[in-house]
């Protein structure tokens, strides 16, 4: 049995500590974290400090925000039905800012397999400026081991020459965001109707092709991949989910 710590990736955020006087009797903004499994075949129990607080939590779902008291919290989670905790640790939540948890399979580097009692958890920044008028943010994160490297390319009416569309996230491959915490910024595009075709880096052969994606105007959203890749016989169950925050 594997226990996973907890990761924490920031997103450029900024905290400013500002001094209060003792009289001060202003109350912190609530924090707030939300749950997404991204395991295929595995449910989940969620624990904090102690408490359970998302009972049978199914593949390819997600939560709503869950909102508390900026501080330190114990978190478990368990397979449902099991007591044994696979991730056990604590995490800081700061005072304003929302949170994602995805939970994702591990993959055991020395022989590619998956760690069949074991899953990580990766917690990201949700907090971002709300974009323009006719604008919208996205975010990708690959959560789909022994997927190849993959660029994302975004195309509006049936445009497929490279001068009329957007690359705007590059050479991704499985949990590139625990090296890489860039990997999860947002970027910005026009809000509409877009086109997105997952392309291997290697050689720009369709992964997985999204079609009439309605991103809507000051929208923002997060991408990820999900599923296992088997590698072994070229057969992709990878697929991918849009969460609008």
């Amino acid at each position: 049995m594997r226990i996973t710590t907890l990761l924490f990736i920031a997103l450029g955020l900024f905290i400013f500590l500002i001094s209060c006087s003792k009289n001060d009797s202003s109350v912190p903004a609530l924090t707030a974290m939300k749950f997404t499994n991204a395991y295929p075949g595995h449910t989940y129990d969620i624990y904090t400090n102690d408490n359970k607080l998302v009972s049978s939590l199914t593949y390819d779902s997600s939560t709503s925000y869950a909102y508390g008291e900026p501080k330190i919290y114990s978190i478990k989670i368990n397979e449902t039905g099991s007591s044994t905790d696979l991730v056990n640790g604590i995490q800081q939540l700061q005072s304003g800012v929302n949170y994602s948890m995805y939970l994702a399979p591990v993959v055991n580097i020395a022989d590619s397999s998956l760690v069949s009692d074991a899953v990580s958890s990766v917690i990201l920044n949700d907090n971002t400026t709300i974009p323009n008028i006719d604008t919208c943010k996205i975010r990708i994160i690959d959560l789909a081991p022994f997927t190849p490297i993959v660029n994302f390319v975004f195309s509006q009416d049936g445009r497929t020459a490279r001068a009329d569309t957007l690359w705007p996230s590059l050479n991704r491959y499985f949990n590139d965001q625990e090296t890489y915490s860039s990997r999860t910024a947002f970027f910005q595009i026009p809000s509409g109707v877009w086109h997105v075709n997952y392309l291997k880096a290697i050689d720009s052969t369709v992964l997985i092709s999204r079609s009439t994606l309605n991103f809507q105007s000051r929208g923002v959203y997060t991408i990820y991949l999900k599923g296992v890749a088997n590698g072994q016989g070229g057969i992709y169950t990878v697929s991918s989910t849009i969460i609008s925050q």
